[in-house]
């Protein structure tokens, strides 16, 4: 293999060009935000950011072997536009090009960060709504660098440049600061002065940066001028990436270096090597399965299914292992995925839709394991009833609750798949329950399992629960959220020693009752699902003031089974938490024991006895 290097600028106008490309082999983007600015402040600084490994392509052989390659991203959004698209080779006017076979990762950030834009999910805000993925560039404060940096100061340690990827409105408040600042002839010491790192492949930048800014203190121009320079240095003089180059007309070759390679950066799991062959003998397998995925994420508040999940539940359909090997993606078992495609797009379609109606999404999916008897039988059965579809709703959170599949064993799958094979007539959910996987679960329930449920925080497990209870929402026409019914944040100490402050008394004021409450108000006895706009309403308004309102009584009464399990008025005041949580545990209990057709451990022993 001959060694190479060549400028960043260069390699940005080969991937424009479309002289380097990605092979179908290569996954999709999945950097976030710190490891683009951690790439560029290594080379900054001239630390290696490793070899990268180039594959030399003929075109005409590559277009008569039915090979396929992906242009890099014109663009990331990491909610709708993460997707590389197909090159089209017909089109290249190359003989030659060169495939990233390691180093995606890395190329893919500097070409975006060059030359386009970034939108990552900004955490805590509402995944659905496009206004969370703002859209950012990159940018170098031109105030940062060695010169500024205290070595000593351990916050510095880490970055010496600073670069961030920043909103546009950002950048010019960060320009009208510097501007104020300097009008009033203060200080810039705590001010940050942006250059979007495009400008550094530009050879004018710094001689234009000493024009437009000439009122700038000399210092402060000086080291401007300094990681100016020393951005284009970095960008358009050195050859500062390094790549070795394969030759080889054989895919399998290429597959085997592949492997052999991508074991640094962000690491790539054997789910995702295992892809690799399935793309060897299937030119067109991401193409399909990146379309179908993007169809299937969509689906109402969105989810994150993966070509793992995909995969894996297409070896179940037709009654392969799931485990992943490479003998589960032997060339028949994809060439019969392949041949019935068409049928398995419309069973993972059917399969996402009926979870949006359930009221599942990405935030509170659980064990995509138990999802796979689900597909076999909407794959399988002609037909789906009515009593299937609240069956399986009851299947899967049945599995959630018992946790069928949070251990690494593949027994409970391979009996629920000989039960659906055995009676495919319709999905029987009591025939299911009576089986035993050997591994102290199943999907029966005692009086004990009910108690387990009191005990998990808010989450997936706890939105299963309500939604036992909460019978008959229409998920797909309203967001509903799990809300606490006391604040979350009558809680504090603050909270706590406004109550005592008023006068009123509390059962304890001890550090024991307020560890006790702090863990009682996350779980299902202090929650309730909520639609969202009511939700944004209540806010962190008192129960007692939100129950007792009239407006929101109206609300409260129209729900499906009211508020399932809520005590008597007089309990829904703060101080009368204990009195609150034990009456309405109750409540629930006994509702969820009839839901589950659980008798209490009293009734069981009396019944046995008797007989």
């Amino acid at each position: 293999m001959a060694t190479h290097s060549k400028t960043v600028k260069k390699i940005i106008q080969d991937i424009h060009d479309r002289r380097l490309l990605l092979p179908a082999i290569q996954r999709k983007y999945v950097w976030d935000a710190a490891q683009v600015v951690n790439l560029f402040d290594s080379m900054m600084r001239g630390y290696p950011i490793g070899t990268f490994l180039f594959w030399k392509v003929d075109r005409k052989n590559a277009m008569r072997r039915n090979y396929s390659f992906y242009d890099f991203l014109s663009q990331f959004n990491e909610r709708n536009h993460y997707q590389n698209e197909l090159s089209s080779l017909a089109t290249n006017s190359h003989e030659e090009f060169e495939a990233a076979l390691d180093g995606q990762q890395r190329l893919t950030s500097i070409y975006l960060a060059l030359s386009s834009t970034l939108a990552f999910y900004l955490k805590g805000k509402w995944r659905s709504l496009a206004t969370s993925y703002p859209e950012t560039e990159l940018y170098l404060d031109l105030c940062s660098g060695i010169a500024n940096t205290d070595q000593n100061d351990e916050e510095n340690t880490q970055h010496i440049y600073r670069f961030e990827l920043l909103r546009n409105e950002v950048v010019e408040d960060a320009r009208t600061t510097v501007t104020t600042h300097l009008d009033k002839g203060e200080s810039l010491e705590n001010d940050h002065i942006w250059l979007n790192v495009k400008k550094g492949l530009d050879d004018d930048t710094a001689a234009d940066f000493q024009v437009n800014n000439s009122q700038l203190p000399r210092e402060v121009m000086s080291q401007a001028i300094k990681n100016i320079n020393r951005l284009h240095q970095v960008l358009s003089v050195e050859e500062a990436l390094s790549f070795f180059e394969v030759e080889s007309d054989s895919i399998d070759e290429v597959l085997d270096i592949f492997v052999r390679t991508n074991s640094g950066g962000t690491v790539l799991s054997k789910a995702d090597l295992l892809f690799s062959t399935v793309i060897a003998q299937w030119p067109d397998a991401r193409e399909n399965i990146d379309k179908l995925l993007n169809a299937m994420n969509e689906v109402g508040d969105g989810f994150r299914f993966s070509s793992d999940f995909l995969l894996r539940a297409c070896l179940y359909i037709f009654d392969h292992s799931t485990r992943l090997r490479v003998e589960s993606f032997s060339q028949d078992h994809i060439l019969e995925i392949r041949e019935n495609w068409r049928n398995l797009k419309k069973t993972f379609k059917s399969l996402v839709g009926i979870l949006a109606d359930w009221g599942y999404s990405r935030e509170n999916l659980g064990s995509q394991n138990a999802l796979f008897p689900i597909v076999y039988y909407i794959y399988h059965a002609s037909a789906i009833s009515a009593q299937d579809n609240k069956n399986m709703r009851l299947f899967y959170i049945y599995a959630q609750l018992k946790q069928t599949f949070s251990h690494m064993d593949s027994n409970p799958l391979r009996l629920l798949r000989d039960e659906l094979k055995e009676d495919s007539s319709s999905f029987n959910l009591t025939k299911l329950q009576q089986i035993d996987f050997s591994n102290g679960t199943d999907l029966k329930f005692m009086e004990s399992d009910i108690d387990q449920l009191f005990t998990y925080p808010i989450g997936n497990r706890t939105f299963d629960i309500l939604s036992l209870l909460y019978q008959g929402l229409k998920y797909r026409d309203k967001q509903f959220h799990q809300d606490h019914l006391h604040p979350h944040s009558s809680f504090e100490d603050v909270q706590l020693n406004n109550l005592m402050q008023c006068g009123q008394k509390l059962p304890d004021t001890g550090d024991d009752i307020r560890m006790k409450w702090e863990q009682q108000r996350d779980t299902i006895v202090n929650l309730h699902l909520l639609e969202g706009h009511s939700n944004e309403s209540k806010n962190d308004r008192p129960l007692a003031s939100w129950v007792l309102d009239p407006i929101e009584r109206q609300w409260v009464e129209c729900l499906p089974n009211s508020l399932p399990g809520v005590p008597p008025d007089e309990t829904y005041w703060l101080m009368h938490f204990e009195q609150f949580f034990d009456e309405r545990r109750r409540l629930m209990k006994a509702r969820l024991m009839e839901i589950l057709q659980v008798k209490s451990e009293t009734e069981a022993t009396t019944g046995s006895a008797a007989s």
